[in-house]
């Protein structure tokens, strides 16, 4: 829910059997048109954003991570996939291998969000695009059917 109040964007409160497969929001990201999937990572003591081993696979394209003290939650940061792939291996307790990354070396939520404004940005653009296309092309129809 705090990102969701951060972003704009509503939150699935379905319920799922088997969960919601490390999606949480599909965003507009950078110049693309294209949506992008975030997972929100939410950890008590959050020192580190964490990945599991098997997980890296198919796990959603952006990462946050969110400490969560209560009813209060921070987000403190965020990384691509494509980075946490590359970070070291290590065991944090449960004997599951996890790949992480320090919170400190996180990007900036602000560059998340500055990111997203870009890609509603061009979004928009697009779709604007396409509205003048299809009226122009209805109006060379109207034309024609005229002239004809």
């Amino acid at each position: 829910m705090a990102f969701s109040k951060l972003s704009g964007l509503s939150v699935d409160r379905q319920l799922r059997k088997n969960g919601d497969k490390g999606i949480d929001f599909m965003i507009p990201f950078g110049n693309s048109t294209k949506l992008v999937s975030l997972d929100v990572k939410g950890a008590r003591k959050a020192l580190h954003l964490l990945v599991k081993d098997y997980e890296i696979q198919r796990c959603a394209d952006i990462l946050v991570l969110a400490s969560v003290n209560g009813n209060i939650v921070s987000l403190l940061g965020w990384e691509h996939k494509c980075v946490m792939e590359r970070m070291p291996k290590r065991r944090f307790g449960y004997e599951l291998l996890n790949y992480y990354r320090r919170f400190e070396l996180l990007r900036p939520m602000c560059q998340l969000t500055g990111m997203m404004k870009m890609g509603n940005e061009i979004i928009e653009k697009e779709r604007y695009d396409e509205a003048v296309k299809q009226a122009a092309t209805e109006l060379r129809a109207k034309r024609l059917k005229i002239a004809g």
